[in-house]
């Protein structure tokens, strides 16, 4: 910990032990043989054990041969074979296969092998089945998840990498997040957000993000250390890392009590510099995480402007992206509810863009942009600007919304800028005394 109070970065994997690598996944599956032909593949295939060779024997004779190569008594033997279903497992036909096969058992209880060799490829390939959703239930009713989780811990970045990434999987089912509470899943997971290689990084932040939809494992999240680790990531060099730990810290943002801790660990600099990426998915999560802080209380707020946030929230007004869009209008609205704040997000040149989005067939969009124009209205500067910059007629145009929010907030934004006298007149001019009348 620095003199901060924040766990410095960089720490090392401890050495990582030889094993031999074998092939990657990749190559695409076959059709299953028929039973005689099948043994006769598997007995060729015993002499010559090479994940190539097997690759081939799934592709030409089926995946039951392969499989049954994991019995072997020799490691090496069964490293090919898990190394070749891996490869082969690319394609949905194979996955089911391998597991009607009898394959998880088998991969299981490879990941209980002291051999780095073994567990990467057995992790690798349960990873690569965990896809499917009824294998997401079948690994761990298997008993898949407690030697997952102690891989988590592996010296070996590699072991530890494909694990996490079944794990990751593992944590969608409603079901598994609380048996991977039970198992002690947290703590190695949080403990990844902090490895070298970025991979690992954006798996465990991606599995941390699956488990924090759960309201209960999110407060532990929390209280386990996640929220240090994952405020560093936002800063990280590679965007799929930044995307999933923003992600996981929107998951966990929607409770008070975390809310509070994020602001308290400094998380406000480094969304608002997110506000800023070319990327669409990563200025999506900080958006909304700003807009979740802006709404939980007056001081984060004013924090919001003064991180900088003001500028680039009225610039991706101008979004493409209505998720964006919507979140940075939402947020505007919320901090213009500060007298301070509403000068200042005139003067930032936010009307043009504001009272475009009265326009918008976007209900969210337009209401939050006339309860910003409303809130804006109150002070008697922008009472002329808002006028000047063509903001009358469409409010006047939404005094017959059929939303009572959006009407409500019209009718008070035009009293607002009724008290002008110059303002008064102009109303009258463009036809806003019958709909206020009527």
């Amino acid at each position: 910990v620095n003199g901060e109070g924040r766990r410095e970065k960089g720490r090392k994997q401890p050495p990582r032990r030889g094993h031999r690598r074998c092939l990657r996944p990749g190559e695409r599956g076959g059709e299953e043989p028929a039973g005689a032909e099948s043994g006769k593949m598997a007995g060729r295939a015993a002499k010559n054990a090479s994940a190539e060779h097997l690759i081939k024997v799934g592709q030409d004779q089926g995946i039951a041969p392969v499989v049954d190569l994991l019995r072997s008594t020799e490691e090496t033997v069964q490293q090919g074979a898990a190394a070749a279903l891996w490869s082969l497992s690319v394609t949905t036909e194979n996955k089911i296969k391998i597991v009607e096969r009898g394959g998880l058992p088998l991969l299981i209880r490879m990941l209980r092998s002291e051999d780095e060799g073994s567990q990467e490829q057995a992790a690798g390939c349960l990873y690569s089945l965990s896809v499917l959703a009824e294998n997401k239930l079948n690994i761990v009713q298997e008993g898949g998840l407690a030697p997952l989780v102690g891989l988590l811990a592996s010296p070996n970045p590699e072991v530890a990498k494909q694990a996490c990434g079944c794990v990751r999987n593992l944590a969608v089912s409603p079901v598994n997040k609380e048996k991977l509470l039970h198992e002690n899943g947290l703590p190695p997971l949080i403990n990844l957000l902090e490895s070298d290689d970025p991979k690992t990084q954006e798996l465990a932040a991606s599995a941390l993000r699956n488990l924090a939809v759960n309201d209960a494992i999110g407060l532990r999240m929390v209280d386990a250390g996640a929220l240090i680790p994952l405020i560093d990531l936002l800063t990280s060099q590679d965007k799929k890392v930044v995307e999933q730990s923003a992600m996981c810290l929107r998951n966990l943002s929607p409770l008070q009590s975390n809310c509070e801790r994020m602001v308290e660990e400094g998380i406000m600099g480094p969304l608002v510099s997110l506000l800023r990426s070319r990327d669409e998915k990563i200025q999506e999560q900080a958006t909304a995480i700003v807009n979740t802080l802006s709404m939980a209380n007056a001081e984060n707020k004013a924090l919001v402007v003064e991180e900088g946030g003001l500028t680039p929230l009225i610039n991706l007004l101008r979004s493409t992206n209505k998720r964006v869009q919507e979140e940075s209008c939402i947020t505007l609205r919320n901090i213009s509810a500060n007298t301070d704040n509403q000068v200042k997000i005139v003067q930032r040149g936010a009307l043009p863009a504001l009272i475009g989005l009265l326009h918008s067939s976007n209900a969210k969009l337009q209401e939050a942009a006339t309860i910003t124009l409303r809130n804006c209205s109150m002070n008697s500067e922008n009472e002329v600007r808002i006028v000047q910059e063509g903001g009358l007629p469409p409010l006047i145009a939404l005094l017959r919304s059929a939303d009572s929010k959006i009407q409500a907030s019209a009718v008070i934004a035009i009293r607002n800028l009724s008290s002008n006298s110059t303002n008064q007149v102009k109303i009258s001019q463009e036809g806003g005394i019958p709909p206020l009348i009527g």
